[in-house]
């Protein structure tokens, strides 16, 4: 063998005994894993309650207002349909048009306002999720956690990425304390 091939193979195994090493010293370190269900901790909140009162009621307005337009709608498809035998044809044209124009007014009207709710629901969440998360971290490194599952979460509406944990790992409980206390 040359020198250059046994520096090679003495530079492979020193590569492999270091990498060994690292894995063998983090698997010695051993993993703590909790869960919580993030959906349960915010509907706990009366902060978030409260806010969520207010997204209902501009909610709510946002359907009266959808519901009043579909039902100018209907009532106009429904004149249009008895009347349109009778009709020439330019007040025909010009009622399907209106019915058209009307018709995409509502599509308009439900994506703007669905996502309007969106938006609101978002600014109202962040807020609270940034203080959790601080519980979370906090009781995470107060008991030793080195993850933190959230049982909320599926893969592509699935089962929970959670599908079995022991109860003394749920951490739900000990994190709204921690929220609580920090508010």
């Amino acid at each position: 063998m040359s020198s250059k091939t046994i520096v090679t193979i003495t530079l492979a195994i020193a590569v492999v005994a270091v990498v060994s090493s690292f894995n063998l010293s983090r698997e010695a370190a051993p993993s703590r894993v909790g869960y919580l269900s993030i959906n349960q901790l915010v509907s706990q909140l009366p902060e978030y309650r409260q806010q969520r009162g207010r997204l209902d009621t501009v909610i709510y307005e946002f359907n009266v207002a959808l519901q009043s337009k579909m039902t100018e709608f209907q009532q106009k498809q429904q004149a249009y349909i008895r009347d349109s035998a009778a009709m020439n044809t330019v007040i025909k044209e010009d009622k399907l048009n209106e019915l058209q124009n009307l018709s995409q007014s509502i599509q308009a009207f439900k994506q703007l306002s669905e996502e309007e709710v969106m938006k609101q629901d978002s600014a109202l969440l962040q807020p609270v999720l940034n203080s959790l998360q601080e519980a979370i971290d906090q009781v995470a490194q107060e008991h030793g956690y080195t993850h933190v599952l959230n049982t909320d979460v599926s893969a592509q509406n699935g089962p929970p990425m959670v599908l079995y944990a022991e109860e003394e790992s749920d951490i739900t409980e000990l994190v709204l304390a921690a929220y609580r206390k920090d508010q």
